[in-house]
């Protein structure tokens, strides 16, 4: 799979929020993101050739199994990064929200699960096997709430 530009993965958590099992409207995906429906329509044909994206015969937007896997990488990417910043780094939630945000994007996986491995092992959850769930596809996802 070809990597993924941040717009084009906040397409995907956009449709991964939004698809409650019957798919995403279109004008859902542009009302959540801020984004022209053109804008949207144009950003999932990009999505659909590169194989994360369906629609199906009512125009309706599915992520496929490659999408949900990356919609699930990225809540985990933001859940490890807003953990570690609020509750060993005590940054504001606020700021922390925003800063996860935008880390999420650009951190490698060798360092999140670094940081997850430190926050497994100054906490109680004791819930790190020692290899990274973010690196393989069969693995379910395990966001720390």
């Amino acid at each position: 799979m070809k990597k993924l530009t941040t717009s084009r993965q906040h397409y995907i958590k956009a449709v991964y929020e939004l698809d409650k099992g019957s798919g995403a409207r279109i004008s859902d995906i542009a009302i959540n993101l801020g984004h022209t429906k053109a804008s949207v329509c144009v950003a999932m044909k990009g999505l659909e050739d590169m194989g994360y994206i369906r629609r199906d015969e009512n125009r309706l937007v599915h992520l496929t199994d490659d999408g949900k896997w990356q919609a699930l990488v990225l809540l985990d990417k933001f859940a490890i990064v807003k953990y570690f910043l609020t509750e060993v780094l005590k940054v504001d939630p606020e700021t922390a929200e925003v800063d996860s945000c935008s880390i999420e994007h650009v951190i490698s996986n060798e360092t999140l699960c670094s940081i997850c491995r430190f926050i497994d092992y100054k906490s109680e959850r004791k819930a790190c096997s020692g290899k990274c769930h973010l690196l393989d596809k069969k693995t379910e996802s395990i966001a720390i709430n």
